[in-house]
């Protein structure tokens, strides 16, 4: 296998001029932008591919309450990562992060989810503010400026990161929808108050809020005047059989009620169906089946959708049970992942793995850094992770190693 390695190495610097490694750092450097209805990272369209990081006993507002070094979350990246995906979103619960005694402390675990996605070239969304407040607080003043505080204990510190993708404030606003048009246009106002803070302290990063479609931005054109991109929540009735066949028309439809008022990108936020059911009674494998039906066909959807920037999907990992949350064992909230709990793949995990959407669409032809083309800088990483375990894209063919395969695919892609 070295004589093979060498033979290789000898033909392909015929031709190429190897770049030593990390070549490709200065390609990470950027913040992501916005172009009209496009993101940008260094000047080029960023197509999103993502995860929302799940906690081992499903509460997705406590990620940032984990005790740090965090084996499961850390595994669950380390899975996550082989689905070739860019982002991963994380909640910064405003209670497990001090509210407004925000301390060094607190902002270190922060940091350690910056540095874990960091490693594997992934940037995060951060969502505040997922467990609180209360419609009692958005509309008292003197709580909006904890709220605010909160935010200024945070936001400094990380301006200048570009692991952060951004900033969201709410993870569903007006989920439930508020009793009154008056609660809702004071919940709207709240979440402006917030975007705007954001502003003032971080001028680097794009800034957003959090709701469902038709919750949120189909009926609420209002946010266009202040948020970078819209993140959708899209569930389409997941208990309910024949999902797979209607899903088109009816996310053909929610992109297009959206479009009217915004022009900016549309990034599906939230999406995914779970391997439970509460209509007829369907097996393990059916519904294994059916999870990975809707991925293929909301990947296809995605795919060929040019008003949709990209897709973050709910969510890596099944949970297990909590009694300190009020759910069953059985629950459907324990069974969104694509992975189980003992860290097994569903079928539905390969099915997202091959979706061809996210800046890693090129993986397959040997694009290694996800820069759009076929160079040097992909093969001088394929170099580094054939003699070690490999941390980059360059298992091009899926085989679970980095081998004289990956050579050939890189080799045959790079002369077309």
């Amino acid at each position: 296998m070295l004589f093979l390695f060498t033979l290789l190495i000898s033909a392909f610097t015929a031709r190429w001029v190897i770049l030593p490694y990390p070549a490709h750092a200065q390609n990470n450097r950027g913040f992501v932008t916005v172009s009209g209805k496009d993101f940008l990272l260094n000047g080029k369209i960023f197509k999103v591919k993502g995860c929302n990081l799940s906690t081992p006993n499903y509460n997705w507002a406590i990620d940032l309450y984990q005790t740090v070094p965090n084996e499961n979350v850390e595994k669950q990246l380390l899975e996550a990562k082989k689905f070739n995906i860019n982002v991963i979103r994380l909640g910064a619960s405003y209670i497990g992060l001090g509210k407004d005694q925000v301390t060094e402390e607190k902002r270190d675990l922060l940091r350690y989810y910056l540095n874990l996605v960091g490693e594997s070239d992934l940037k995060i969304i951060v969502s505040f503010f997922p467990d609180q407040p209360y419609f009692a607080e958005i509309k008292d003043p003197a709580s909006r400026e904890l709220h605010k505080k909160h935010l200024s204990g945070i936001i400094p510190y990380f301006k200048d990161d570009p692991r952060i993708f951004a900033w969201e404030v709410a993870n569903e606003l007006l989920n439930p929808v508020a009793d009154s048009k008056e609660d809702q246009l004071i919940m709207i106002a709240w979440a402006k108050e917030m975007v705007n803070t954001i502003r003032t302290l971080d001028n680097n990063h794009l800034v957003t809020v959090g709701g469902a479609a038709d919750w949120t931005y189909t009926l609420h054109p209002e946010f266009s005047e202040f948020i970078d991109f819209v993140p959708v929540h899209y569930y389409p009735g997941y208990f309910y059989p024949g999902i797979p066949e209607r899903l088109p028309d009816y996310l053909d439809s929610q992109i297009k009620a959206i479009r009217q008022s915004y022009p900016q990108p549309i990034l599906i936020e939230e999406v995914g169906i779970p391997t439970w059911t509460s209509g007829p009674e369907l097996t393990t494998e059916e519904l294994y089946q059916t999870q990975s039906k809707f991925y293929e066909r909301i990947c296809q959807e995605v795919e060929k959708n040019q008003d949709i920037t990209g897709m973050i999907q709910w969510s890596i990992q099944d949970g297990n049970f909590n009694p300190v949350i009020e759910h069953p064992p059985d629950d459907y909230h324990y069974q969104w992942g694509l992975i189980k709990s003992d860290f097994s793949w569903k079928p539905a995990a390969s099915v997202f793995r091959d979706c061809d959407i996210g800046q890693c669409h090129l993986r397959s032809k040997a694009d290694t850094n996800c820069d759009n083309r076929i160079d040097s800088e992909d093969f001088s990483l394929l170099v580094e992770d054939y003699l070690r375990e490999p941390v980059h894209n360059t298992d091009f063919n899926s085989d679970g190693r980095v081998d004289s395969e990956d050579f050939a695919i890189l080799q045959a892609n790079y002369l077309k």
